[in-house]
């Protein structure tokens, strides 16, 4: 049960009401005096006043700009009340993509395989996080681990891959070159089993992928960040193996020497195998088996390949990163 009011009282949105309908008779009557003395200055008033509120009158279109400059949104169209435009669906709207130079009709502008909004935002779905990702320029995140009896990735040899993808020829949407390669944790996770690899069968590399690449080991970064996985070789015919494509890798991570190279060959083996995951079909100077004949794809001399031969760099501008569709993704 609700109180009564004193007499005579009158709810206050009764009264704002009646003040409303007063209003529209007066503006009624304005509008019918300015077409006959033709008016139409009072014309232009009467359509201001009618449309306050609606989303339509220019008072309101000025304050919703200045909110939307206050707050970083977007100004959605006002007819009907539409939803932020986001043509590709990548969770930024059009307009915000040309203000930042992202493409408002391809959902990964840069073809790394991270959608333009999660790059923006710095973290993907389901909270992994992908610090300093770039919308404009390729991004590839990689974990690591290391089977018992295998030494971790020496400071030197992290800075190595880092270069070796740095240093790739790719051209980026903001014009720069180069494949940024990040780390998904400081530090190496450490396995306490010992891992042989004695041949490189798909179906061997499939059983070690679902044994190693799960939430327990991956976390949130599943069918984000690629794993490698250093791990004993035990056969004199390879020292390496990669999804093709895909998102896990096997090197041996026994083969820590260098040759008076800035790499050593386990950290050649893993940007192989790297390019074995990302690069998409067949193009001129790559094979069947995804291989060039020279350069970090080929297997010619370590000493003499340290590079992104020219058939591997226009693949992947052509087509970007490998994504969906891969490895169980």
């Amino acid at each position: 049960m609700t109180a009564a009011g004193p007499p005579g009282a009158r709810p206050l949105d009764e009264l704002v009401g009646g003040v409303a309908r007063r209003l529209k008779v007066w503006t009624a009557f304005a509008f019918a005096v300015g077409i006959r003395l033709g008016g139409p200055l009072v014309l232009a008033v009467f359509l201001v006043g009618a449309t306050v509120g609606t989303g339509i009158a220019p008072v309101d279109r000025t304050a919703k700009a200045v909110t939307a400059q206050m707050t970083g949104e977007e100004l959605a169209p006002a007819v009907g009340n539409a939803s932020l435009v986001d043509s590709d669906g990548d969770g930024l709207g059009d307009r915000q993509e040309r203000r930042l130079g992202t493409d408002p009709n391809d959902p990964d502008t840069d073809g790394d395989g991270l959608r333009d909004g999660w790059e923006v935002a710095g973290e993907a779905p389901g909270g992994a996080a992908l610090p300093d990702s770039d919308p404009l320029r390729a991004d590839l995140y990689v974990q690591v681990l290391v089977a018992e009896d295998i030494q971790s990735l020496s400071a030197r040899e992290r800075t190595g891959l880092r270069r070796a993808w740095s240093s790739m020829p790719v051209s980026n949407p903001d014009g720069t070159t180069g494949v940024a390669l990040h780390y998904v944790s400081p530090h190496a996770k450490r396995l306490d089993r010992r891992v042989t690899l004695d041949d490189r069968r798909p179906a061997t590399v499939d059983r070690l992928r679902e044994r190693f690449y799960r939430p327990e080991y991956v976390g949130a970064y599943g069918c984000l960040a690629h794993q490698v996985v250093l791990v004993h070789v035990d056969n004199e015919s390879f020292v390496g193996v990669g999804s093709t494509p895909g998102y896990q890798v096997f090197a041996d991570g026994t083969l820590t020497r260098d040759y008076a190279t800035p790499y050593t060959v386990r950290v050649r083996t893993v940007v192989h195998e790297l390019l074995h995951n990302v690069v998409v079909g067949s193009a001129r100077g790559i094979d069947g088996a995804g291989h060039t004949d020279g350069g970090w794809l080929s297997h010619g001399p370590f000493r003499e390949n340290q590079y992104l031969s020219a058939s591997a760099e226009r693949a992947i501008e052509r087509e970007g990163f490998a994504t969906a569709g891969t490895a169980g993704c």
